[in-house]
């Protein structure tokens, strides 16, 4: 299972944080750690530590957001990476007003993100790549999801592929 209890990270751990910005549909932000190849984790393994996500949980299909302004996820960011001695760095998707940009306003509230590449369709091949490293014990570098990503649990396993590109999946859906 990719699935591991929650355990404090060797510190030499490279912890940051990786987001995608949701308001009206849901965002979600993890705190991530590359591993150097300790722990039993193969070096260049991805661990999804824990997250914060902003979504309406009378919303069966959870594709509905909490509408969280910046401040409101840079205070929680700022939390989180306290709980996990995570830098304020990272990255998040581009996205916000006309006038300021997202990470603009990110960056005034203390959190240093940078854009991060948009490659979906790779990403997504990359994630089961990695996941089936976990499985398969081959040293290769994986992809753990703690326990504390609910979140990712409720909506990863379930998106669903775009009938017209199979290698994609379906945006319409919570593919956060």
């Amino acid at each position: 299972s990719v699935i591991f209890p929650v355990q404090k990270l060797h510190r030499s751990f490279l912890p940051y944080i990786a987001m995608d910005w949701g308001s009206g549909a849901p965002g979600v932000a993890y705190i991530c750690a590359e591993s150097p190849g300790i722990q039993g984790y193969p070096k260049g393994s991805l661990i999804l530590c824990d997250e914060i996500a902003s979504y309406d949980p009378t919303d069966s299909g959870m594709n509905t957001g909490l509408h969280w302004a910046p401040s409101k996820w840079a205070d929680a960011l700022k939390d989180k990476c306290k709980e996990w001695d995570c830098p304020l760095e990272g990255v998040c998707d581009e996205s916000y007003g006309i006038e300021e940009t997202l990470l603009e306003k990110f960056e005034e509230l203390g959190l240093s993100l940078i854009k991060p590449k948009k490659e979906r369709v790779a990403g997504w091949q990359m994630m089961r790549n990695m996941l089936t490293s976990v499985k398969a014990r081959d040293g290769k570098p994986g992809l753990w999801i703690s326990e504390r990503c609910e979140y990712f649990w409720k909506t990863a396993p379930f998106i669903e592929r775009d009938v017209k590109r199979p290698e994609d999946l379906n945006t319409k859906g919570a593919d956060h």
